[in-house]
């Protein structure tokens, strides 16, 4: 049975404040760490199995997140979960059920609700080494604990009578709640933890927020603009869905600059400066952009490119090529593509007739095999419109891929596609750096010898739209 903070004494959270000689806080810390690994270890063990169970089901995409989830957990200490790994980027697509089916709506539901079952045990585990860091003296681990579990809880945070956080399980002491209050920034007239992103935020004091279980939508501007960007992500993440087969676990975000200057001061923080070409940046779950000198049409479709990037990164680790990455933005964010009418998405249409025809003018577009290798951020700091044209063609090529090119090329592009993620080509795992193979060492051992074939008819394919 899981031991809350509720179950802590007031003479053991007193002794928890008080400070450790140097020999006996590092035995504390030595014995807090070996236990706390051992949680983990097991929380990892349980991710494992369950990710061994969807490989037998064929859910390719599904299997490699519980198995990637249990690689990050374990951290290395988990020798079954580095074998698996190992040998799920060794095997590439031989390590997985051969000609397995798109997942139904109602797989795709059962895993969501097992997932967050498995979710809620790792909650609980991670409650215990709160509890464990405080029986230990050890205050900034404990903060470290109760932290990342308020960040994944993501509620409010709720205070008594005594100015103590409250959780299911009792509540944190009061040294540790003051600084959780002085640190909270205000959304929506709420006191919340600080995330990653709003620690490099200090200067934003309150914002405006809507969320649902699937999608965050946060801005320095007006509770409105909060509001219609919520309902066109919400409206285009089946549309993702049902492209990609599969649903991310946590909840997407999306943070709205309404100013470019707090924008481009967050990526600097962020150390993503080299992204201030560009009105919007995706990390993992979370896509940033701003609004500032955009038409709302404009600011639709970067909301809308940014959010694929994010709903594509939180299902899978693969390190994708920059072509693919882009393509498949601009499939539900590009000029043309969506249509947005009395709360209607229509997404995934042609692109604009004019950034087509631009691709078959004379050096309108790259050749193949260098569109192939390019990096967007790149071709876009050459000038703007080069970088325009990078995403038409990225977007065209995919889709020429998909339904212009032969079945056979359809077929092996999804396969390609399927092997990647499955994989996680490219990706770090267990604080590992990528290693092997990448996607684009794959697409091209795949595709090389038709390259040729492919310019040929991509560009006669190109003529007909």
């Amino acid at each position: 049975m899981t031991r809350g903070l509720a179950s802590l004494s007031p003479v053991l959270l007193s002794l928890a404040a008080a400070s450790l000689l140097p020999g006996q806080q590092s035995k504390a810390l030595e014995d807090f760490e070996e236990k706390r690994d051992e949680i983990l270890v097991q929380a990892a063990h349980r991710h494992l199995e369950y990710g061994l169970d969807l490989r037998k089901q064929g859910l390719t995409t599904q299997a490699a997140e519980q198995i990637l989830l249990a690689a990050e957990t374990a951290r290395g200490k988990h020798p079954g979960v580095s074998i698996v790994v190992s040998l799920m980027r060794t095997y590439d697509d031989r390590f997985w059920k051969k000609s397995a089916p798109r997942p139904t709506r109602a797989k795709i539901n059962a895993y969501a609700k097992r997932a967050r079952a498995l979710d809620r045990q790792d909650e609980r585990d991670r409650v215990r080494i709160g509890v464990m860091a405080l029986q230990r003296r050890l205050p900034e681990e404990a903060h470290a604990a109760f932290e990342s579990l308020l960040l994944d809880r993501d509620e409010p945070l709720e205070f008594d009578a005594k100015g103590r956080v409250e959780l299911d399980t009792g509540a944190i002491p009061e040294e540790e709640s003051t600084r959780l209050r002085e640190e909270a920034i205000e959304i929506n007239w709420l006191r919340y933890v600080r995330d990653a992103f709003l620690k490099k935020l200090p200067e934003v004091r309150a914002v405006a927020e809507v969320t649902s279980e699937a999608l965050r939508v946060r801005t320095d501007g007006t509770p409105e603009s909060a509001r219609a960007l919520h309902a066109l992500g919400s409206a285009l993440l089946p549309e993702i869905e049902e492209e990609i087969g599969a649903r991310p676990r946590q909840r997407l975000s999306v943070f709205v600059f309404v100013e470019r200057a707090t924008y481009e001061a967050y990526l600097d923080a962020a150390g993503l400066g080299e992204h201030k070409v560009f009105a919007g940046v995706a990390t993992g779950p979370l896509a940033v952009l701003t609004s500032e000198a955009l038409e709302e049409s404009d600011l639709y479709g970067v909301f809308l490119h940014e959010l694929a990037h994010a709903f594509h990164f939180a299902v899978s680790a693969a390190a994708m090529p920059s072509w693919y990455a882009e393509g498949l933005a601009e499939t539900f964010g590009g000029e043309g593509t969506f249509a947005w009418t009395e709360g209607r998405l229509v997404a995934g249409g042609l692109m604009e007739t004019d950034r087509l025809r631009t691709l078959l003018e004379e050096g309108g577009s790259l050749p193949l095999r260098e569109m192939l290798e390019a990096r967007a951020i790149d071709v876009w700091n050459r000038n703007r419109a080069a970088g325009r044209a990078f995403y038409a063609q990225a977007w065209a090529f995919q889709r020429y891929l998909r339904h212009g090119a032969t079945r056979e090329i359809a077929e092996r592009f999804a396969a390609w596609e399927d092997a990647c993620r499955a994989g996680a080509l490219g990706a770090a795992i267990g604080g590992r750096p990528g290693e092997g193979k990448t996607a684009r060492d794959l697409f091209l051992e795949l595709f090389e010898a038709d390259l040729p074939r492919l310019e040929e008819g991509f560009r006669a394919w190109l003529k007909t739209l």
